[in-house]
Formats: structure tokens, sequence, C-alpha cells
């Protein structure tokens, strides 16, 4: 398994984003690639004049949400290799509730049960609004879902890479969990997949996207 997390920061010097460092970097022990993505925060016009793919039916566009898009974009752009298996994005308060090996092991679980099912986007983390679609008894951690809300902790198999790759390159820009669904949404229905029992949470503190304080979320 050739996997590689890009763990996408904006302050390493907020607490949120310190605890996140800790708990995601020790993967990199377990055989998962550990790359940190430092962006800046964003304060341009850009999102004013870039077309935002949802606007119809999601007006809430927005500089920081424009940011967040974009460093999910860079993040995909500038390191899905050819030669992973699978690349996993984690926002800057991502915290895992299992130790660092248990989750490598739950990233291999959860590859397997994607390239059995052609699962395009997994996750990891929240899932309460992911409706059980489909299950398979292979693996009775995961299920079958037609929608991922949040992607503090989500995986793109190698087989979508190219797809991804294109995607985000080319389409509109929106929030990023938003954009995701959309984006996978034209593969066809129920090609997405999450855990039964969510093993990353969102550590509390000051929300760049939403512009305030958020308390721990835990599903």
């Amino acid at each position: 398994m050739k996997v590689r997390l890009v763990h996408i920061l904006t302050d390493t010097s907020a607490v949120r984003e310190q605890a996140s460092v800790a708990s995601l970097a020790p993967v990199a022990n377990y055989g998962i690639e550990y790359i940190q993505s430092v962006n800046e925060i964003y304060n341009g016009e850009k999102w004013k004049i870039q077309p935002n793919w949802g606007s119809d039916r999601f007006p809430h566009a927005s500089p920081r949400k424009y940011g967040a898009f974009q460093s999910f974009r860079k993040a995909v752009l500038n390191n899905y290799e050819a030669d992973l298996d699978a690349l996993i994005l984690c926002e800057c308060d991502c915290i895992l509730t299992v130790s660092a090996e248990e989750f490598a092991e739950q990233v291999k679980r959860a590859l397997q049960f994607c390239e059995k099912n052609k699962i395009s986007y997994y996750t990891f983390g929240f899932n309460q609004d992911s409706p059980v679609y489909y299950t398979d008894d292979e693996h009775p951690h995961s299920y079958i879902s037609d929608k991922i809300i949040c992607a503090h902790c989500v995986m793109i198999p190698n087989f979508e890479r190219e797809f991804i790759m294109s995607e985000i390159a080319y389409r509109p820009w929106e929030t990023p969990d938003i954009w995701f669904n959309m984006a996978f949404h034209t593969r066809g229905p129920s090609r997405m997949g999450a855990m039964y029992k969510p093993i990353a949470v969102q550590h509390e503190g000051f929300s760049l996207i939403d512009q305030h304080w958020k308390e721990w979320q835990t599903n």
C-alpha cells in the first residue's frame, strides 16, 4: 500500500493546528507518507470574478471559502502522483480518535473496500448526513452512501486520480465538501463510502472559513 496523507494547514501557531499535527504526523511511522501543505489566508477578490460552481443553489461564496477550495486544489494537484494507491486529504483541525497504527490499518481496509466496490470518495470522519445505501458483509466497518458532508479526513483511490486531477484543475470552485460531492455525482450515484464509526473528528477552535468559534465536532 502506497498512500500519501496531505495535511492542509494555514496558521501553524494555532493550538488546534498544532494538536492536529501531533495527531496526524505519527502515521508516517506506519507506512503512510505524511506531507504538510501550508497556505496563506486568502483575502483577495478572485472569488467574485471566478464563477462559483454551485452559485445558483448555494449562494454562500466568500473569500475564505474560495481560499479553502484553492488549498484543497493545491493539495491534490501538487501531491497526487501516479504511483500512489490513494491520496488522503486532512484539514488543519483533524484529530484521530484511534492510534496512528490503527488508523493505518483502517486505511488499508477502507482502500480494499473502495477497490472492491468502486468507491470514488471515502471519509474517515463525520457521517451523520451520509445515508446508508448499500453494505458489504466482507467489510463491516464501511458502507456505501451518496453524500459526504465535511472534508476533514477524506480519501480518493488511485482509479479516480485522473478524473479528480482533471476536474479540480478546471471545474469552477465551491466549498470543498460541496465541490467533491458535486464532482463525484457526475460519476454516477452511490459512489461514496463512509465508516459506521468515524475515526477522525474536528478540534475545537476559531474557524477561518466560517469566521466563528467551533466546538469539538465528534459526530
